[in-house]
């Protein structure tokens, strides 16, 4: 199965940080009202994972930020993030979880 997404883990003091996009708006910016949301090859980056690698990085980090239709539904599948959670800008999904 092709890789559908790009995956950027960061270990900071706290913990990790997960970065994870649809792999094809990797680079793009989208705004909306004001609100801008910039999918950075920086930020998001980090290489092209599955949906296991991409489950395995959220299940033990500090924060999570998901950018994409693909990233979004499988977090919104997996029981991860709530269905009316997730911030839509330009219709492209996007939502960030924190361990607490």
């Amino acid at each position: 199965m092709t890789p559908k997404f790009s995956l950027n883990v960061v270990e900071t003091e706290k913990g990790k940080v997960v970065a994870v996009c649809d792999k094809e708006i990797l680079g793009r910016s989208f705004e909306e009202k004001g609100v801008i949301l910039e999918v950075s090859e920086k930020f998001f980056g980090g290489g092209e994972a599955g949906e296991k690698e991409v489950l395995e990085a959220l299940g033990n980090c500090f924060t999570g930020n998901i950018v994409g239709e693909e990233a979004v539904s499988l977090l919104i599948d997996e029981g991860v993030v709530e269905k009316g959670q997730a911030l839509k800008v330009e219709g492209v999904p996007t939502a960030q979880i924190f361990s607490v």
